[in-house]
């Protein structure tokens, strides 16, 4: 009678809690978990992008500054060296910096990496021939010069 249905009902009662407490524990843990992943992936981010920042900004402080030396030493930069410089600038100046995962971003700072190396060998060969006094036999550069060897 009554007394085995009274005894049902309290366990169906625990049975219930258990129930309620996993489903709870599980929302709390995914809640959590999902909060740890976002900020994880937030610091990730921002070691990430600051990387870049600064990379970018080496590149784009590089070229301003020999922009303004083609500007004041006009004969000791070539047209073209000028047009890579320009063209350099331009390109930096579409790299998406705000925009965390913009469509081509690493496809634009590796044409960034390649023309940046390409111009510093024109502007280190320049500077060379630019600031050497008499060349040996071998036409190197007088190593009393004093070149700065810019490659990386």
């Amino acid at each position: 009678g009554m007394e085995s249905k009274g005894s049902d009902g309290i366990f169906d009662g625990v049975l219930g809690i258990e129930a309620e407490m996993r489903t709870r524990g599980w929302e709390e843990g995914y809640t959590v978990g999902r909060e740890k992943g976002i900020a994880e992936g937030k610091d990730l981010g921002k070691k990430q992008g600051s990387v870049s920042s600064s990379e970018i900004g080496f590149y784009l402080g590089c070229c301003v500054v020999w922009a303004e030396m083609a500007e004041i030493y006009k004969g000791k930069f070539t047209k073209r060296q000028r047009t890579r410089i320009e063209g350099l600038i331009d390109l930096i100046k579409k790299y998406p910096l705000g925009e965390a995962n913009a469509d081509g971003m690493t496809h634009i700072l590796d044409k960034i990496r390649a023309k940046f190396k390409v111009l510093m060998a024109q502007l280190g060969h320049a500077r060379q021939v630019s600031t050497r006094s008499t060349p040996d036999a071998s036409g190197a550069a007088d190593s009393k010069t004093g070149v700065v060897d810019l490659s990386f």
